[in-house]
């Protein structure tokens, strides 16, 4: 949420998905080898597509001028990577109404006046079938839906954009007569996925394209970002043989793809004169954001805290170390700073109820103070004097 304090809500939604097609890949591959066996090779073509869609809306400014961006890469249960993505928009091109969100978004089938957008569209951008015409379709399995789409799919035809009750984007789907033969089934503008036009002619791939038209999906916009993907850990052996487990080299394999993604040349650049890697000088501001951490994780939490408060720190000596006195332990120099609230209030709260209150009652107090207050020393309560 800190990119919504300085730059508003999140005014588009980007979800992009590797064409294991594209001739990029394709052009590659040996006789007789397949995609799937490539993951190297897939994660690269995709980060430098995934580079040059960014190319397209940072500086090509597809949608406007950028103020910020946020994007994450995860892979499908199948092994494909694809990227959720952020836009904020500086206020002069923010999209406001519904007027204007055909000028960046369409949901229909291309005509036949533009071949190469619509073989694309129909191929990467049509939901389904599902309903009555497929109803094993994976969309049909969810828990929540209750025997329907859970996409809501088939959308219902509209002659212009909308907005529903709850502020989210009803796009326009004409009904033109204008249909296509998908997977055994005749769909029409009814079972299109948003898309952009230009970026879908561009990258021809599963590119969707939303409007985050109310400030109500910023929250789930930003958990469903970063959200993740599963994970799972598995070893295949013969039967009655006994394989050592090596976790390290595990870790490593199963790291690499992603490694891929995130390739150093985002840090660093080559520097032919001294043949040497360089730190990159990132003029872009940069938010950076720390993992959540319980107050009852202990140490983690006062950690975290110290790293949210001081700046620059060099090393944990340096987090350690305040006032040039180094402190023992990463909460006792939270509270040296006045980070943390000493326990000398409830101490002195505990104190006070024990003059005036029955046992009963300091009991719910004690544990009133236990799971809400958040005392530093718990233990040290017990032994307040009687």
């Amino acid at each position: 949420m800190s990119l919504v304090q300085p730059y508003g809500k999140p005014d588009l939604f980007i979800t992009m998905t590797c064409n294991v097609n594209w001739p990029e890949i394709k052009n590659e591959l040996a006789v007789g080898e397949e995609t799937q066996n490539r993951p190297d090779l897939v994660a690269k073509i995709f980060c430098a597509k995934l580079l040059a869609l960014k190319k397209h809306i940072m500086e090509k400014q597809v949608f406007g001028d950028v103020a910020a961006i946020v994007y994450i890469v995860e892979f499908q249960k199948w092994g494909l990577p694809h990227a959720h993505m952020l836009i904020i928009l500086k206020p002069a091109f923010k999209i406001k109404c519904p007027t204007h969100f055909d000028r960046f978004i369409c949901a229909e089938i291309p005509t036949q006046d533009n071949p190469h957008l619509r073989k694309s569209i129909l191929k990467h951008m049509m939901h389904g079938p599902c309903g009555h015409l497929n109803p094993r379709c994976p969309c049909m399995k969810h828990l929540k839906s209750k025997g329907s789409c859970k996409y809501v799919y088939p959308k219902q035809f509209r002659i212009e954009t909308t907005n529903n009750g709850d502020g989210y984007p009803m796009y326009k789907r004409r009904y033109i007569g204008d249909s296509a033969s998908i997977r055994k089934a005749t769909l029409d503008n009814r079972w299109v996925i948003p898309y952009n036009p230009c970026l879908s002619s561009l990258f021809d791939c599963h590119l969707n394209v939303e409007v985050c038209s109310t400030i109500e999906a910023v929250k789930y916009l930003y958990k469903y970002v970063y959200k993740g993907h599963d994970k799972i850990s598995f070893n295949v052996v013969h039967k009655g043989e006994v394989d050592t487990i090596d976790e390290i080299e595990h870790y490593q394999s199963g790291r690499c793809t992603k490694l891929f993604i995130r390739r150093i040349h985002r840090a660093h650049r080559w520097d032919l004169s001294s043949k040497e890697w360089v730190k990159r000088k990132n003029k872009v501001i940069v938010i950076g954001r720390l993992t959540f951490v319980a107050p009852t994780e202990g140490e983690r939490y006062f950690l975290r805290l110290l790293l949210l408060n001081i700046r620059g720190p060099r090393s944990f000596e340096d987090l350690l170390t305040v006032y040039g006195c180094r402190c023992a332990s990463f909460q006792e120099a939270a509270i040296k700073l006045r980070l943390l609230e000493e326990d000398d209030a409830i101490d002195k709260c505990l104190a006070k109820a024990c003059e005036v209150q029955m046992p009963p009652a300091i009991r719910r107090l004690f544990s009133t103070v236990l799971i809400f207050c958040q005392p530093s020393e718990p233990n040290a309560l017990f032994m307040l004097p009687s």
